[in-house]
């Protein structure tokens, strides 16, 4: 069943998504289009108007990509389509996952329709005739060297990081709207105040643990075998644990959320 509840949620929000992206790559590649030949001053034009349009895309997919969030959830289940999908021989789990799944999803597309994006613009703006890229391989050797340990790893691990907090976002907000639904008269204020309360408290959390105590504790706890032999093992374990955190706090909203959904809910 849940497959079918994330074919469902495709089939809704694709046609949100799909405009803004290649909407997203055309204005890229208009803007490589301007680097290319002499800067003449149509082209300065040309680079203007692709910047312009190319921001103001990115700022429209942020804000869809949070409304899409926020409306899926309310309308699909806790508005008069709610009557429908809580008859369905499914879980509270099911309906939540399949829409954090489908969030998950979309956001990663974005990300990946980011990068693409960029690399429209270099492809399409770069002279290839006068590129050398040895000195590009050269410039990556020495930041890997600056960084004194593996570049990559602290990369994926600082995307994977950020890509988790996301998600956990995502969960804070489902919660949020459930505590705000509990409130009838004012669940739109309520559902606001619930989603920064838990946020603060969230932060709050977070910087306790770091500052205070288990990241160093765990640090220190490798101090004489691992991170005493190079200083990107410590950033490592950091980043591990800031995730564990994260992870922790994700989970604590979904079951908040579907104990609301399952005890709590009320459509009338």
């Amino acid at each position: 069943m849940l497959k079918n509840l994330l074919k469902y949620e495709f089939r809704a929000t694709a046609r949100t998504y799909g405009g803004i992206y290649l909407a997203l790559l055309a204005a890229a590649g208009l803007i490589g289009f301007s680097f290319r030949g002499d800067r003449a001053a149509a082209q300065s034009h040309v680079f203007e108007l692709g910047v312009t349009i190319y921001s103001l895309l990115v700022m429209a997919l942020v804000i869809v990509t949070i409304v899409t969030v926020i409306q899926r959830f309310t309308k699909n289940l806790l508005g008069r389509e709610g009557y429908l999908m809580h008859t369905l021989p499914v879980t509270e789990a099911q309906l939540v996952g399949s829409k954090l799944i489908s969030s998950a999803v979309w956001l990663l597309a974005s990300a990946v329709v980011g990068v693409v994006s960029l690399v429209v613009m270099f492809c399409v703006g770069a002279d290839f005739t006068n590129l050398n890229f040895s000195n590009l391989w050269d410039d990556w050797a020495a930041l890997r060297t600056s960084f004194e340990g593996d570049l990559l790893a602290i990369l994926l691990w600082t995307a994977l990081l950020c890509y988790a907090r996301m998600l956990c976002t995502m969960l804070c907000i489902y919660a949020a709207c459930m505590v705000g639904h509990l409130f009838r008269a004012h669940n739109g204020v309520a559902s606001v105040g619930a989603f920064f309360l838990m946020s603060w408290g969230q932060g709050r959390v977070e910087n306790l643990l770091n500052a205070g105590g288990f990241v160093r504790i765990l640090m220190g706890s490798a101090g004489g075998t691992i991170v005493s032999e190079a200083a990107n093992h410590s950033t490592l374990i950091f980043f591990a644990a800031s995730f564990a955190i994260t992870a922790v706090f994700g989970a604590v909203y979904f079951i908040l959320t579907c104990w609301l959904m399952k005890n709590k809910l009320n459509l009338e």
